[in-house]
């Protein structure tokens, strides 16, 4: 399941992974925020739910959205506790290819290594996310 932000910049990617029987049920789920531009991985978070015969437990990361504007993801915990990140606006490639240049829309830069997404299917096969357009400093 893919989500995608209002102004287009930022995908959230979020794959499960269940592991099933007639005693218990455990599921994982990895939620990674990617930039559609880049393809790299800006944030990534985790969350569990496990039940068997002695209850249900929870922990972690229970959801992740973008605000209505895209200026923040919104983070859900399993404890009903919710934060905010504030996302960047722009998105930049440095020449050397290893660098992504984050600006925010106070004016602050952050350099960050690349970190291109490269996730699995719930079968298990690779697969890249394609950036839609690459821009350099």
């Amino acid at each position: 399941m893919e989500r995608i932000s209002k102004n287009k910049i930022f995908q959230i990617h979020i794959h499960t992974k269940d592991d099933d029987s007639y005693f218990y049920s455990n599921t994982s789920y990895q939620y990674s925020v990617i930039s559609i531009q880049t393809g790299d991985e800006l944030f990534s978070f985790s969350g569990s739910s496990n039940s068997n015969h002695s209850g249900t437990s929870e922990s972690g990361i229970s959801d992740i959205f973008f605000d209505n504007d895209a200026n923040f993801l919104i983070i859900k915990h399993y404890d009903s506790k919710k934060e905010k990140i504030e996302l960047p606006t722009d998105i930049k490639i440095e020449n050397d290819n290893n660098h992504i240049i984050l600006e925010y829309l106070d004016g602050h830069t952050e350099k960050r290594k690349r970190n291109i997404g490269i996730f699995t299917t719930k079968y298990g096969q690779p697969y890249e996310i394609t950036p839609l357009k690459m821009s350099k400093k």
